[in-house]
């Protein structure tokens, strides 16, 4: 009787073992640099949402000839330094406890940060009535668990200073 060459039944069943070993690693090393994955991705977004926030607060308090308290938030006006139209723009930010949202135009932001000790100055002292000139805003907020503080200052001239005691 002439003999085949394969394999053993055994031969099998160890090769089938081998492979599944392999296969259950390689899946457990995917599940777990997915999870890493995600993570970093919400860390990046929650970062370059802070740093977004950051700068256009940053820049609307540096271009805009005014800031003034609302009841649910601050308001820029007058002219920016970097429009090009004579029109007088605005832009409105609104303050909730788990939100920041801006309005400029027609664009509208949503900044998800749980705000705490948010603070509206004029010359140092806290603003409670609407319409009030704002010269320093400051708020806590926790990003990635670290509570970080932002701090705006606005340098009014002379000639809106002299206005508003004017006024008054």
């Amino acid at each position: 009787m002439k003999r085949l060459k394969a394999f053993t039944l055994i031969e099998l069943i160890v090769a089938l073992i081998i492979s599944g070993i392999v296969i259950s690693i390689a899946a457990t090393c995917y599940q777990i640099v997915y999870k890493q994955y995600k993570e970093y991705k919400n860390v990046n977004e929650t970062l370059s949402q802070a740093a977004l926030l950051n700068m256009l607060l940053n820049k609307d308090f540096q271009n805009f000839q005014y800031v003034n308290k609302t009841s649910d938030g601050i308001e820029f006006s007058g002219f920016s330094t970097q429009q090009t139209s004579n029109e007088e723009q605005k832009t409105v930010y609104e303050f909730g406890q788990q939100y920041i949202i801006r309005k400029y135009t027609t664009i509208q932001d949503t900044f998800g940060v749980v705000l705490a000790n948010t603070s509206l100055k004029f010359q140092n002292k806290e603003i409670e009535n609407n319409s009030t000139l704002v010269d320093e805003l400051s708020f806590e907020t926790d990003v990635i668990q670290e509570n970080e503080t932002f701090h705006y200052k606005k340098q009014y001239g002379a000639d809106v200073l002299m206005k508003l005691e004017n006024k008054e």
